[in-house]
């Protein structure tokens, strides 16, 4: 799973056109970190300056916490969808609701909880909601996990060049190393409820990384403004300030 970021904002306006930038978010944010990389994207400093631009403008701006989410009773998708809907209460809305990753894979549930108050969607580095893992790469979680069941850390997952490009500020790898949780494999074999209520809201898509064009090439199918910021798949933690940008801009 991804970052779920909510923003407050004004009544719905008519869909955007391909091109488009999504107008008119609202001016509060509500971001939780992937179950994951736990501490992402509020993660050090790099969360703070995101932060400060945001509410140097006057956006308000709250993290929902998703530590330990998926340890214990399962499916994790209910308790997943409750912090982020309390995380939520504060905020005037109705609201931009930003994902990334594979939070995105949690929209309907999120947005079926919420109603009203989700005023548009973006995805940011993201599939779009069609299961909580693909088949392919179901089987390879599948050879990762242990007898036990639970899987190696995130950052483990991937070649060491791979996790260096994403991650190169070695203080904030060493905190997303630090607070990784071990998942277990049926976090990634549930069901999610198929509900299909997100699908009347206006989208956007944000893509960082390369390995996600094919995703925004769709975005751009259905219709969305589709806005590239190059980097990789953790921008947010990388360049806060552009991704704080791109947020104030549909202010």
């Amino acid at each position: 799973m991804g970052s779920p970021l909510l923003r407050g904002a004004p009544p719905a306006r008519a869909e955007p056109r391909v091109g488009e930038k999504p107008r008119a978010w609202g001016r509060s944010h509500l971001s939780c970190g992937d179950v994951r990389r736990e501490c992402v994207p509020g993660v050090g400093a790099q969360a703070g300056v995101q932060r400060q631009a945001l509410t140097a403008a006057g956006h308000r701006c709250a993290v929902p916490s998703l530590l330990g989410v998926a340890v214990g009773t399962h499916p994790t998708w209910p308790e997943i969808v409750r912090r982020v809907a309390r995380a939520a209460r504060p905020l005037p809305g109705p609201a931009t609701l930003v994902v990334h990753s594979n939070a995105a894979l949690f929209v309907p549930a999120i947005v079926e909880e919420l109603g009203e108050r989700v005023a548009r969607v973006v995805f940011a580095d993201a599939p779009l909601p069609d299961g909580i893992a693909p088949a392919g790469q179901l089987r390879l979680l599948r050879e990762l996990a242990d007898q036990d069941g639970p899987l190696p850390p995130w950052t483990t997952w991937f070649a060491e060049r791979d996790v260096a490009a994403m991650l190169p500020d070695p203080e904030v790898r060493r905190r997303v190393e630090e607070e990784q949780p071990r998942l277990p494999l049926a976090h990634f074999e549930q069901t999610l409820p198929a509900v299909d209520g997100w699908r009347r809201l206006p989208c956007a898509y944000l893509r960082f990384s390369p390995a996600y064009e094919s995703v925004a090439a769709a975005a751009r199918a259905r219709g969305w403004p589709v806005t590239v910021l190059p980097g990789g798949h953790l921008h947010q933690v990388v360049a806060p300030e552009a991704v704080a940008a791109y947020l104030m801009a549909g202010a």
